[in-house]
């Protein structure tokens, strides 16, 4: 050992100061242990920030111009980083290791030895496994990077070779949610994936998040340090990874060397890092490299500078660099390969390391376990472990204690129950029937003993690892199954066994119907808009009052009416307003227009009319017939959006968590309102919510198997909107039960028979108390008064008017008859009502003569215009019955002046 006394050699390493953890231990300890032997190897190290290429390239000058210079750098994992060193030390010729992914260096003369295995090693063994183990024929690969796509090229390669169905993307940061999405839409179940190492805790949290990982799914992760994790979730996919070929009889030492007692897990999980493991096979690497070559290659480092204006480079790299990549040269004096932890060190001339074999890591259980290796010479081969067991003898001579809790329909009490009567009846209690019947077909015993939940709970997290409701009872063992409406989520599954789903659900609104709406008295107005009914007003005026004038204008509406009468115009203004309202109720009149111009403004009123009554008929049958129900809200966010509706939910459940847990705008705005008002909105379970609907304005959020079975029992409760997310219930058992994979298949092969949908028909469809309920809130239902009661007023309003008209003209034609005769009003008034009963002859009026002479001279042109359509007989001799109406029939003479 005294030939290594005086032999010094330094070393220079870059660590990032945030993340070197435990590297930097086992360094300094792995230095430690080599100077035992006589070999000094002093780190001349720098703490800096690995993603500043600027810190890098300082931080490497100054470790080359150190007291004595370096013979070797050691980079960081950081890519950018590991290439600024890698740059660095091919300028000064001086050998580069590289513990973390490898490099990409165009330079063929590069000082860089890789330890870190090769994604190329990786690529064949990530196809051999999908492709010729499990025969894959449809696949979704993801991948971050164009470093990680050569991970996945291989598969990608062969792809279109072996006919299967594939799908490539890129994932990020921003994108993945998005594309997680994307491949749960796809249904596709098997997939590729490759993610840097530091995030594969997040990836699975969103994949978990998005219900990716389920029995049903299975993924190949493209990565060689995930199998070193073990409190990562990783939901009830099938899971693969790879990992290097681990010498474990290194182990012992490894753990040791930091000070780890054999046989003591303490803290061995923070030491057993690749990097930690790397960084040991590096400097192991070195020393033995120094030893094979210590009398025919004396290492004499000098100090370099980056800053010298004649670059000096140091004369040895080219012969150290050489003496480690081959491989005759690892071995010790007794010829014997030198191993390191992570397997045997087999570098090709470029210094990547070569990898002769990876082991295959698969998910049983709740963790990654070895079940194969891949080499270069065989490829894949499974050993597989054998995780089976046999619960038939476990179930012999022993009676599951089940634990449940009231909750309509899935488990009710029966209060009439005798002694041996059965206690409970519901959906829950069927399904337990129907296990117990298919497992005993397959000879295998199954007796159970159903109890009530203590605390009246399903359960929740208390703290320190304790629960409470049915959860905590099976943590305890105070139960061996939960078979109740309970929800999976990831927080029970951290800590319970959850079966195969029996049925899928979602929060749903449970709210009151509102009392039907009926259209109304004046409902036939309603067909059309206030505005329009203004419009139609409108143009009724204007349209009589463009008739006129063109009636006026056109000599074609002035004529002979009949044979004793002078020539004059039909289109008085009287006949005019008449002839347009008889257009509009589609009635007519006896009066035609018979010029070219006003029968074009008549046909183009008829056509304008005749629309809009189409229309008008077409809105009135639904405004009548059709009865609506008009609720405040329709959806979660018109629910959120208001004050006067208080909504909320169960108290510590599964709801609840939802809406506190959840990122979407809307839900967050809901759980804000109902957290500031939590005392008055949570109920304490469902029962109580239900009762405050009913007999208050309040929403209850409940999930959608319950909430459905309400509606079957209470006819004036309705849903409000569709179901606000997508969940299941399962069958709850004690973490790493025996009997969790023997419920979930026979509750898959239930659900094949049609087993649980006989079951839910039966609790829900077939037990539905509303005998009328409304099946649609627009039924259409025979008329009733209070729907068309506006047309009976529209009718007695008219007659009235007409008669209050009527009594008008029978005093304005006595009045006027009055004033000309020199006769008293009330005289006229009543003769002219006893004729219009028949007492008195039409003539009694017969010989009263005018006072004065009736002139019109006085009368301005305009007045004189309208007054044609008044007096159409302008002779001296003018009969006045239009001035004083029918009931006169005397023969007063007009002279005009």
């Amino acid at each position: 050992l005294t030939q290594y006394t005086n032999n010094r050699y330094s070393i220079g390493v870059i660590m990032d100061k945030n993340t070197c953890g435990n590297s930097n231990i086992t360094l300094l300890l792995t230095i430690e242990k080599i100077a035992r032997t006589g070999l000094i190897l002093n780190p001349v190290i720098k703490y800096i920030d690995t993603s500043s290429n600027f810190q890098t390239l300082q931080a490497a000058c100054e470790i080359i111009s150190s007291d004595g210079g370096v013979i070797a750098l050691i980079s960081a994992p950081h890519p950018s980083s590991a290439q600024a060193m890698q740059s660095v030390g091919d300028a000064f010729q001086i050998p580069v290791f590289h513990y973390g992914p490898p490099i990409h260096d165009s330079k063929p003369h590069s000082l860089k030895i890789q330890l870190y295995v090769q994604q190329r090693d990786l690529a064949t063994a990530v196809h051999e496994v999908a492709f010729l183990h499990y025969k894959w024929k449809s696949i979704y690969v993801m991948y971050s990077s164009d470093y990680g796509l050569e991970a996945v090229e291989k598969v990608l390669g062969d792809i279109h070779d072996k006919n299967v169905s594939s799908i490539a993307v890129r994932i990020t940061d921003d994108n993945l949610q998005e594309q997680l999405d994307d491949f749960k839409a796809s249904g596709r179940m098997h997939a590729v994936i490759e993610y840097p190492t530091l995030k594969l805790k997040h990836l699975l949290n969103k994949l978990n998040e998005t219900g990716l990982l389920t029995e049903y799914y299975h993924y190949i992760f493209a990565n060689l340090e995930m199998a070193e994790q073990e409190d990562w979730f990783l939901g009830e996919s099938n899971i693969t990874t790879f990992s290097p070929n681990l010498y474990k009889s290194y182990f012992n030492g490894f753990v040791k060397l930091h000070g780890i007692k054999p046989g003591s897990n303490e803290g061995v999980k923070d030491i057993l890092k690749m990097t930690n493991m790397l960084i040991y096979d590096i400097i192991i690497m070195i020393s033995a490299t120094i030893r094979n070559n210590n009398h025919t290659m004396q290492l004499q480092s000098n100090e370099l500078s980056c800053y010298s204006y004649n670059q000096e480079t140091w004369s040895q790299g080219h012969s150290f660099i050489n003496a480690l990549r081959y491989n005759h040269i690892l071995r010790d004096r007794s010829h014997k390969n030198v191993n390191g932890i992570t397997g045997k060190i087999h570098l090709n001339g470029l210094g990547e390391r070569i990898s002769d074999i990876l082991k295959i890591f698969e998910k049983q259980k709740s963790q990654l376990l070895e079940v194969g290796v891949w080499s270069r010479a065989k490829g894949v081969r499974y050993e597989g472990l054998n995780n089976s067991f046999s619960v038939t003898d476990l179930l012999k001579n022993k009676t599951l204690i089940i634990t449940t809790i009231v909750n309509k329909p899935f488990t009710m009490m029966n209060e009439s129950a005798g002694p041996g009567e059965e206690q409970f009846y519901g959906y829950c209690i069927d399904l337990l029937e129907n296990i117990k019947l298919y497992l005993n077909r397959q000879d295998i015993p199954f007796k159970y003993k159903v109890v009530l939940v203590k605390d009246k709970a399903f359960g929740k997290p208390l703290g320190n690892g304790k629960w409470n409701g049915m959860v905590g009872e099976l943590i305890r063992g105070e139960a061996d199954m939960a078979v109740a409406p309970l929800t999976i989520n990831h927080k029970r599954q951290a800590v319970i066994d959850l079966s195969t789903p029996f049925m899928n659900l979602g929060i749903s609104i449970l709210y009151r119907k509102q009392e039907k709406k009926h259209p109304g008295i004046f409902s036939f107005l309603k067909p059309l808009n206030y505005d329009i009914w203004i419009y139609l007003i409108v143009s009724y005026v204007a349209i009589s009052l463009f008739l006129f004038l063109t009636a006026r204008l056109t000599r074609y509406e002035t004529f002979k009416q009949s044979p004793s009468e002078k020539v004059s115009n039909q289109f008085t203004v009287n006949n005019t307003l008449w002839f347009i309202a008889g257009a509009m109720m589609q009635q007519g009149s006896e009066i035609n227009p018979r010029g070219f111009s006003t029968r074009i403004i008549a046909g183009s009123w008829w056509f304008f009319m005749l629309i809009c009554i189409a229309s008008y008929t077409a809105n009135l049958a639904a405004f009548l017939t059709v009865t609506r129900m008009e609720s405040p809200i329709k959806s979660a966010e018109d629910l959120s959006n208001q004050i006067k509706i208080d909504y909320g939910t169960v108290k510590d459940g599964s709801t609840q968590s939802f809406f506190r847990d959840s990122d979407f705008p809307i839900y967050a705005q809901m759980w804000q309102f109902m957290s500031n008002n939590a005392d008055d909105v949570f109920v304490s379970n469902t029962e109580e919510g239900i009762a405050r609907v009913l007999r208050e304005n309040y929403a209850f959020l409940m999930e959608s198997t319950m909430l459905q079975y309400q509606l079957t029992q209470h006819c004036n409760l309705t849903q409000i909107g569709d179901n606000l997310d997508s969940k299941y219930y399962g069958i709850g058992l004690k973490k790493d039960s025996p009997y969790t994979s023997l419920i979930s298949s026979t509750i898959l092969h239930l659900q094949d028979d049609g087993i649980l949908v006989t079951l839910k028909k039966k609790w829900w469809l077939d037990a539905k108390n509303c005998k009328s309920r409304d099946s649609d809130d627009g039924d259409a239902s025979a008329l009733q008064v209070d729907s068309i009661g506006g047309i009976f007023y529209a009718l007695i309003l008219g007659t009235c008017f007409g008669m209050f008209v009527s009594v008008i003209e029978l005093v304005y034609s006595a009045y006027k008859f009055a004033n000309s005769h020199q006769i008293s009003i009330p005289k006229v008034l009543v003769n002219n009502i006893k004729v219009a009963l028949g007492f008195l002859d039409r003539d009694w009026l017969s010989n009263y003569k005018p006072s004065s002479a009736y002139t019109r001279s006085s009368e301005s042109p305009i007045a004189q215009f309208i007054r044609a359509d008044v007096l159409p007989d302008q002779d001296s001799n003018y009969n006045r019955i239009n001035d004083y109406g029918p009931l006169y029939r005397g023969t007063p003479t007009i002279s005009r002046v």
